[in-house]
């Protein structure tokens, strides 16, 4: 039994940096993987069927995310329409220009869906009649929702009915804006980041976040919600979420609890995670390396070079 990464697409980042923290292979819907009796496989934002579907399926092999669950999800319409219709509450959505048009004369911001499976923004137009800085005038497209004038917004990371990582998006500080900041879309290409200080925690936020994920049918994803006058409501769920620091940690901690595995320290440094995970050439990397006794807990920092780094986290992922 083997722990496979299966992802949209091979060159994803966040990909290649989560198989190699696992220490795992990633495998291709065409390519030469041959499933093992009772593999796991992740499907990492893949929604295609794989060629090598029917033999998973005699042998036993469970795929995290099946490609079905992921087809919804990263579809904008119809992951609103399944959400809603599991009595999640979801923005007012619409396809219909003529009920786009009436919210925008009532005076409702229209958010327009060019692309269904876009992501960071992609396809997004912001129609306003109040606002000078926005188009006022709504164009044809295959989605419209209604904008959320937000208090909070989050992104809440759960893995098989559990919140793994719980961070908030806020607006850069106005000084560090660019040119492509955008009030409306809250995302890292329109100046917001993801941020763990002063993160206000909501009870409800974690439960619709559950709920969320269970409701597309996924075992993991990162659900974008907004929160205003005391209501949640879901966004979106991401099933190939981009990935770094602790967050990408937890990942693979879940992951590795999952396998029956001991966590990795969430102190795994960012030199460490480069070598194992694009494999770049350096002279000197830092591993650290928690020494725990019933008494104290000391972090220690070792100077190791690259093949030591490898031999040690080969090591580990045994233990």
């Amino acid at each position: 039994m083997a722990l496979k990464l299966y992802p949209y697409v091979i060159g994803s980042d966040s990909a290649k940096k989560l198989a190699g923290l696992l220490n795992i292979k990633q495998v291709k819907s065409n390519g030469n993987y041959i499933p093992k009796v009772y593999d796991k496989v992740i499907g990492w934002g893949n929604a295609k069927i794989p060629s090598w579907q029917s033999k998973a399926n005699l042998r036993g092999v469970t795929i995290l995310n099946k490609p079905g669950a992921v087809n919804t999800a990263s579809n904008k319409l119809l992951a609103l329409q399944a959400l809603k219709a599991s009595g999640i509450s979801v923005p007012e959505f619409t396809t219909d220009l003529n009920t786009a048009s009436s919210w925008l004369r009532a005076g409702y911001t229209v958010v327009e869906r060019h692309e269904l499976r876009g992501n960071s923004g992609a396809g997004i137009r912001i129609v306003n009649l109040n606002d000078p800085e926005m188009p006022n005038d709504i164009q044809s497209a295959p989605l419209y929702t209604k904008f959320i004038p937000k208090t909070n917004e989050f992104r809440v990371h759960v893995f098989r009915g559990e919140v793994i990582d719980y961070i908030e998006k806020k607006k850069k500080l106005a000084a560090n804006r660019t040119e492509t900041f955008n009030k409306y879309i809250s995302s890292i290409n329109c100046g917001w980041v993801f941020s763990r200080t002063d993160v206000r925690d909501i009870p409800e936020v974690r439960a619709i976040a559950i709920k969320a994920v269970n409701a597309l049918g996924l075992d993991f994803g990162a659900v974008d919600i907004v929160y205003e006058n005391g209501m949640p409501y879901v966004l979106e769920v991401n099933t190939a979420p981009g990935l770094s620091g602790t967050t990408l940690v937890k990942y693979a901690n879940a992951f590795r609890r999952y396998m029956g595995m001991v966590d990795l320290p969430l102190t795994v440094t960012a030199p460490l995670m480069d070598v194992v995970t694009a494999h770049r050439v350096a002279p000197v990397v830092a591993a650290q390396v928690a020494q725990v006794d019933n008494t104290m807990h000391e972090m220690v920092t070792l100077r190791i070079d690259r093949g030591t780094a490898l031999k040690l986290r080969s090591l580990l992922a045994h233990i």
